[in-house]
């Protein structure tokens, strides 16, 4: 602390430690939310571009001496177009699963179930042959 600091009635500290920390879990939080966000956000553009793979698609270009434009619609993209949008599609929901993994609550549910299994075995092993466990040496 400063002597001009310690002056004071009462005095000035710069210890923010606190008000840092909780900075920061705002933060993480804040960016946590913003992360949800854009995860959902990808899925919505993966979901868009399998969608477009089974419409009807527009095909266009300009060209020629006169530079015209001419138009045909195809029941559905060239399997060509179908695999830049199948990798799009792809690339969206890596990136959204990065940001977002799925829980696998069924898996912790079952290894939760499972050790509260054991451990009902354990006590129960405990109570019909003592504290010491399985020394078979007796």
């Amino acid at each position: 602390m400063s002597k001009i600091a310690g002056q004071f009635d009462p005095p000035l500290t710069f210890d923010r430690a606190a008000e840092v920390e909780t900075a920061t879990r705002v933060r993480r939080a804040d960016l946590a939310a913003r992360r949800a966000e854009l995860a959902v956000t990808l899925h919505y553009i993966a979901e868009r571009e399998l969608a477009k793979m089974t419409e009807p698609h527009l095909y266009f270009e300009w060209g020629g001496k006169d530079h015209t434009y001419a138009q045909k619609w195809q029941d559905e993209p060239t399997p060509a177009d179908r695999r830049t949008m199948m990798a799009t599609a792809g690339a969206a929901l890596d990136r959204s699963l990065k940001l977002t993994p799925p829980r696998d609550e069924a898996g912790e549910q079952s290894r939760s179930v499972i050790g509260r299994l054991m451990e009902g075995i354990a006590r129960n092993y405990a109570e019909r042959h003592g504290e010491q466990g399985g020394d078979d040496a007796d």
